[in-house]
């Protein structure tokens, strides 16, 4: 009986260790659910440790000990492109036709942007104009803009355009502020990037 009395903590010890370890993980997310709750509802600067940690209906230290060197805004943004990830545009690049590929990406890109609204139009508010991460940016414009048959000029406008019809405003301006679906919006904006292509050069 003594050696089993004796045997019984070391038992416990994992196990206990292991509770430890999914309460400070459950703790973790849901101190990141409040923060992207705070973005979504107030904006980036309302991002504070006690706006969170009333959120999360947890101690300021406990978020402190969390994000003990300012990292919570980071970590919020990981959390975002892990629920939410950008299409990838491999989906779209093996498409011929330059106008149907770039509809297709732009179906992609403001479903992507709908999917996230809350929190980039706070980031957006807040000052940062890197809604799309720069080589993010550079892979779907390279996908986007070959096979139009532009020249000279034309070129610069054409590039200037299809940048434009990417970027989460323009979305919004047609959606949000316009009224459109997003199929709706895509087919508009790939017209905007026709008619620039089909001007006489």
């Amino acid at each position: 009986m003594a050696a089993n009395e004796e045997s019984a903590p070391e038992t416990r010890r994992p196990y206990e260790k292991r509770r430890r370890a999914e309460h400070e993980r459950a703790t973790h997310r849901k101190i990141l659910d409040a923060a992207l709750s705070v973005i979504a509802e107030s904006g980036a600067a309302a991002l504070t440790i006690s706006a969170v940690a009333r959120r999360a209906g947890v101690q300021r230290l406990t978020v402190y000990r969390h994000f003990p060197d300012d990292s919570l805004l980071d970590a919020c943004a990981s959390l975002q492109a892990e629920r939410h990830p950008l299409p990838d545009p491999a989906e779209w690049a093996a498409i011929a036709d330059p106008e149907r590929r770039l509809r297709k990406a732009l179906r992609r890109i403001y479903s992507h942007y709908r999917e996230s609204a809350g929190y980039l139009a706070a980031i957006h508010g807040a000052g940062n104009s890197t809604i799309l991460p720069d080589d993010y940016l550079e892979s779907v414009m390279a996908t986007v803009i070959a096979g139009w048959k532009v020249r000279g000029k034309h070129e610069a406008l054409l590039d200037a355009t299809l940048q434009h019809v990417i970027r989460f405003e323009t979305w919004r301006s047609l959606t949000t502020d316009g009224g459109l679906d997003d199929r709706a919006g895509a087919r508009l904006a790939t017209r905007w990037v026709r008619a620039i292509a089909r001007k006489p050069h």
